[in-house]
């Protein structure tokens, strides 16, 4: 989603979208006087949606551009880290065993949300709020391992 100099538009999904004059909306300072950047945006949060400076966020591969607010950077930093929690307890499942740490159950129940499975008590029934693709969130109930559980800090 990155803009060039001076054209403010970005395609996503097939859809033109003409920002004009977007500007930076990161701010700093104290509470009291807090203001914001007022750059020209070179691009918007993939997670907020906010238009960003170069100085107040991170252009990355095939546009997957991040601003520099505490909440999406967290976001950022957790993808890499489950993906390889992830890639370490998949072999767990290969051999047949549940996921969790230290765990040698047999597999029984997929997360949800991760996609390995993991013996009956290392999965719980949660009521999740999940967002649409097309826009909406709705409340639903997901059965999700420990990590899982712990990362809805972040995410939910």
């Amino acid at each position: 989603m990155r803009l060039s100099s001076g054209t403010h538009r970005l395609l996503i999904q097939g859809a033109d979208i003409y920002l004009g004059d977007a500007r930076c909306s990161f701010k700093s300072g104290t509470f009291v006087f807090k203001r914001g950047c007022g750059e020209p945006a070179t691009a918007l949060c993939v997670y907020c949606n906010e238009p960003f400076c170069d100085a107040h966020g991170t252009h990355g591969e095939e546009y997957y551009e991040i601003c520099a607010r505490d909440r999406c950077q967290a976001k950022y930093r957790d993808l890499g880290d489950h993906a390889d929690w992830v890639r370490k307890h998949h072999h767990d499942n290969l051999a047949g065993y549940c996921a969790a740490d230290e765990c040698e159950e047999a597999l029984d129940i997929p997360c949800e949300r991760c996609g390995l499975r993991f013996c009956q008590p290392h999965v719980r029934s949660m009521s999740v709020r999940v967002v649409e693709l097309l826009g909406g969130e709705t409340m639903r109930t997901q059965l999700l391992c420990p990590h899982c559980v712990a990362r809805r800090k972040i995410w939910d």
